[in-house]
């Protein structure tokens, strides 16, 4: 998950009863991994991202293997 903007973003995954909060950086876009690991993960899921207007946000869901960090410093 990452945002940026005045704000912050709110993530939930219902199913599982999980909930995050990212707080958003203004000029710098702030990142964040997140993973959980779930016995049941063939049932249907949902993940829900709630933000205001002001703030651009982009996350990455997927089903499966666990999934690698990017290495840091790149970009």
């Amino acid at each position: 998950m990452s945002c940026q903007g005045e704000g912050s973003v709110s993530v939930d995954v219902p199913t599982v009863a999980v909930s995050y909060r990212l707080r958003c950086g203004g000029v710098v876009p702030e990142v964040a991994y997140h993973e959980i690991s779930l016995r049941a993960s063939h049932r249907p899921g949902s993940v829900v991202v709630t933000a205001p207007s002001a703030v651009i946000w982009a996350a990455t869901v997927g089903r499966g293997d666990r999934a690698e960090r990017e290495p840091s410093g790149i970009g």
